[in-house]
């Protein structure tokens, strides 16, 4: 069983149409999980009318050490199936417009993102994403997970081994389902990004570009993995929420 998050717009009973919905994959995938407290972002989205959906899948922490444990070689497969089974689920709701998707995210939650845009096409309308490693390989040339022994070790058991598993990480790969990604994408990065080195959203937008889908792109001089400066979060919420109010009624 999986827990999520349903978060709807304030008194939200019958709405004169159904809800278009963003699907929200959090970050990780281990060691992190969604919780009901305040999320800024979340708040904005919902007062903007859409409803969002927030899925624990298999890594997330606080469900104990199988659950964690489930999500190992899992990435870009089983993890993304939980947050599709969840969405599924809400086929039932007549509140929501299951037609009318748009996934969002950060980091791991911009990877998730963007492989559901690719593996739901035809449901998911846009995808916006910051700080998204789109290239598996690419990790592990450039991220400073590297350097540590044991957290090196730990990402090679959760994606794979480049030495042995080149074609598996390249086919759990965004960038390498480009020609899939033919919905509109935001990109958001910063350039003292250590973690994931912008040359992620680099390549994915030059691949986009080439297929004739060129993305939007935003990137920040003066941050690192995650959004530190206020000026910078309020900036780039503006952006999600102008480019899914634009294309999810597309």
């Amino acid at each position: 069983p999986l827990e999520a998050y349903l978060t709807l717009p304030p008194a939200i009973d019958s709405p004169v149409r159904p809800l278009p919905l963003l699907l929200l994959p959090h970050g990780g995938p281990l060691g992190v999980r969604d919780h009901r407290g305040y999320d800024p972002l979340v708040q904005i989205l919902a007062r903007a009318g859409f409803a969002l959906l927030q899925v624990n899948y298999r890594g997330s922490v606080g469900y104990g050490r199988a659950f964690g444990d489930a999500a190992f070689g899992e990435v870009g497969a089983a993890i993304e199936g939980d947050l599709l089974s969840a969405l599924d689920q809400l086929r039932i709701d007549p509140r929501l417009d299951l037609d009318r998707v748009c996934s969002v995210g950060t980091s791991y939650g911009g990877y998730s993102a963007l492989m559901l845009a690719t593996l739901r096409p035809d449901q998911i309308r846009c995808v916006a994403t910051f700080a998204a490693p789109t290239d598996l390989p690419l990790r592990f040339v450039s991220s400073d997970w590297n350097a540590d022994p044991l957290q090196l070790a730990l990402q090679v058991r959760l994606y794979g081994d480049p030495a042995t598993q080149l074609a598996l990480l390249q086919d759990r790969s965004p960038l390498y389902h480009y020609q899939a990604l033919s919905q509109p994408v935001l990109i958001g990065h910063g350039l003292r990004d250590h973690r994931v080195h912008p040359e992620h959203a680099d390549r994915l937008a030059l691949l986009l570009q080439a297929a004739g889908h060129a993305p939007e792109v935003h990137v920040y001089a003066n941050e690192g993995h995650s959004l530190q400066r206020v000026e910078n979060q309020l900036d780039w919420y503006g952006r999600v929420l102008a480019f899914v109010q634009r294309e999810i009624w597309r």
